[in-house]
């Protein structure tokens, strides 16, 4: 994220976390407009009206830019899925907060197809388009999206409805199956037959889930589970699950 220098008084650290916070809003609207290309330094600052040289006080490059954009998206989808889980309580099916995860997921990349998508390009690219220094917050927000993945698995082991095992790989497999899953929607547009994505979304969690010890019943049911949880989620705040 960007830093503050100490420095800075509180009413002055107050108004640049608000113009920084300005800038990634409108950042990522440029990026909803007109997709990863059309975020430039240039771009935002026509948007705000200021000088181009006024945003490298907030963010000494574009990858720096970019990094805290991706963070921005990270902290929201954690939110999100934090949300959903609160929501759901401790009542449900032991697999229950697992598919919350999964499902809300599943739901962000429909939602919010644009960062959704920059998310896929910063992981699918092989360029190195963000300096490994500038990058460092995203993967701190990343794993603690895994974070709350691994939980519920291990919660769902401790309840005897799948295998122990190293829950922090399995967290990893189960996101990355789906995001790959989740990432052929383009694709899917053009061949809805061959590449059905809600289908393939939830064989592919219930594979592996199942590859754990996990019954199909107990999947379904809470799936089932999960996605009223999220309805509900979704109508307390008014707004998409």
């Amino acid at each position: 994220m960007v830093h503050v220098s100490p420095e800075l008084s509180p009413r002055r650290r107050r108004r640049r976390q608000a113009r920084t916070e300005e800038i990634l809003a409108t950042a990522e609207r440029l990026l909803e407009r007109g997709g990863l290309e059309a975020v430039t330094i240039h771009a935002i600052a026509a948007e705000l009206d200021w000088a181009q040289g006024a945003l490298y006080r907030y963010f000494p490059s574009k990858d720096a830019l970019l990094a805290s954009l991706q963070r921005r998206v990270l902290d929201r989808l954690g939110e999100r899925i934090a949300t959903a889980l609160a929501q759901a309580g401790d009542d449900g099916p032991p697999l229950g907060p697992v598919m919350v995860v999964a499902e809300t997921y599943r739901s962000f990349a429909t939602d919010e197809v644009p960062s959704f998508n920059l998310l896929t390009q910063s992981i699918a690219d092989p360029r190195e388009w963000i300096e490994p220094g500038a990058s460092a917050g995203v993967v701190d927000a990343a794993e603690g999206l895994l974070g709350q993945l691994r939980d519920a698995l291990a919660a769902a082991a401790v309840a005897g409805v799948i295998e122990d095992g190293p829950h922090g790989l399995r967290a990893v497999q189960l996101w990355a199956a789906m995001h790959g899953v989740l990432q052929l929607r383009k694709i899917a547009r053009l061949r809805p037959q061959v590449f059905p994505i809600d289908q393939l979304a939830t064989a592919t969690v219930d594979d592996l889930l199942s590859g754990w010890g996990a019954s199909r019943d107990d999947c379904n049911a809470a799936r089932d589970w999960a996605r009223i949880q999220i309805e509900g989620c979704s109508a307390a705040s008014g707004g998409s699950p």
